[in-house]
């Protein structure tokens, strides 16, 4: 069965969280195409007639937002993995443009073969013809491992799942209640219930308990702008304070006491995440050079 997408336009970018690759592709300007499992097949320039991948990063360009195919071929000088977004490089219809259309990507020969068909998001592994047929070691694309040198992600609640198409991995952990972080490739990296401490897969699987938020940049740029209002705070009542005397101005320490309180810890908590977040980077990063 055919994945369903739809376009998105720079109009629609409050849609999508400020940072994800979706609103910065729609804030230069483009054009882009979501699938049902929410990963981006497409990112159009239709005043430049430039296509691009998630990254940014240029890839070619048409003349129209319709696909065109090719009946040349493709040229491959080398075995390379291709992802949704440059399924107009296959001519319809074909074995790897049906699996690029399905959201996954895919790994061709030198000679034009199909040697392994992917979901970035489940690590699934299928054959040409759709089939399931096992789960791969690692989810990342080989296409990532020279184009993504930062460990950026973004974490999403459950009042965010509007910003994913519905019946998607996403949509669904966002739908039960979760919190679910997304890297710069696509693919989720953590689905967390606050409540319960609980982990899940993709599945809906419960594979381990925390008691803290994922080290996602989100949740650290979260953390930051709460210590800048406390700051902002603390510095108003000093102000304040000093026009005071007596009572009033005991009371209005006491309140400044409790905030820079509060901003310690604030800072401790953000000192924590960021020091996971560079152990989750360096993880991350041998994992797709290895």
């Amino acid at each position: 069965m055919a994945d369903t997408h739809k376009t998105y336009y720079p109009a629609e970018i409050e849609s999508f969280t400020e940072g994800g690759d979706a609103y910065e592709a729609l804030k230069a300007g483009r054009e882009v195409t979501i699938n049902s499992k929410g990963l981006i097949l497409d990112v159009y320039d239709p005043r430049t007639k430039k296509i691009y991948d998630n990254l940014g990063n240029e890839i070619g360009t048409r003349e129209t937002v319709f696909v065109e195919p090719r009946t040349d071929g493709v040229q491959i000088t080398s075995r390379e993995t291709f992802t949704p977004a440059a399924k107009g490089q296959f001519p319809e219809g074909s074995d790897a443009w049906e699996a690029l259309n399905a959201g996954r990507n895919v790994t061709v020969d030198a000679k034009g073969n199909v040697v392994e068909v992917r979901d970035p998001v489940t690590g699934k592994l299928y054959d040409v013809s759709g089939n399931e047929i096992g789960v791969a070691a690692e989810v990342y694309p080989e296409s990532y491992k020279k184009k993504v040198t930062s460990y950026k992600s973004v974490s999403y609640r459950p009042e965010d799942k509007g910003q994913f198409l519905e019946g998607s991995d996403a949509w669904e952990a966002l739908n039960a209640g979760r919190e679910v972080t997304i890297g710069s490739d696509g693919s989720i990296l953590d689905i967390w219930d606050r409540e319960s401490g609980d982990t899940y897969d993709v599945l809906g699987q419960v594979i381990g308990k925390r008691t803290d938020p994922y080290p996602s940049q989100s949740n650290i740029d979260l953390i930051t702008n709460q210590i800048t209002e406390i700051n902002a705070q603390i510095a108003a009542l000093r102000a304040a304070r000093s026009a005071l005397k007596g009572a009033a101005r005991a009371a209005l320490t006491a309140r400044i006491s409790a905030l820079c309180s509060q901003r310690g810890a604030l800072l401790w908590r953000k000192g924590r995440m960021m020091r996971r977040a560079r152990l989750a980077n360096e993880s991350y990063q041998k994992r797709i050079t290895d």
